[in-house]
């Protein structure tokens, strides 16, 4: 099956796609569920997804058809647009990573910056120093 739009069924929600291959796709999925932090993928067992061919053999833009669907059906598990974006997708990944994370040492920092924070001695003394309040006030 060439260049078509698709509708993943999971318990949580739908997910909207587009491709080439829907057999590759597939396989790509089953490969990204394991390493890609994605809506799609957390808190759904890939061996559950059902997929559903919206439209096939598509001529010309499969992202504006990909991008109709997601208008139709409002999916939950689609976090940007396909086409026509209202931002870039370099855009759009600028402000995720801008945004604030609060830690359980009790500092902000943005989320960029969160695998850097958890290593850092300043981290690692405010958690040392949190457990031992909670030890002295049990």
């Amino acid at each position: 099956m060439s260049n078509c739009v698709y509708k993943i069924i999971t318990d949580k929600g739908i997910y909207i796609g587009s491709c080439k291959s829907l057999d590759g796709r597939k396989i790509t999925h089953r490969r990204d569920s394991k390493k890609v932090n994605r809506k799609l993928y957390l808190n759904n067992n890939i061996e559950n997804f059902k997929y559903e061919v919206l439209e096939q053999n598509i001529e010309g833009n499969k992202r504006l058809r990909e991008q109709h669907y997601i208008d139709e059906l409002n999916p939950e598990l689609n976090h940007i647009n396909a086409y026509g974006l209202k931002q870039s997708h370099k855009e759009y990944m600028v402000m995720y990573l801008k945004r604030k994370y609060i830690c359980e040492c009790g500092r902000t920092v943005q989320l960029q910056g969160r695998a850097r924070h958890l290593r850092n001695d300043i981290h690692k003394r405010a958690l040392k120093l949190k457990n031992e309040e909670n030890i002295i006030a049990v």
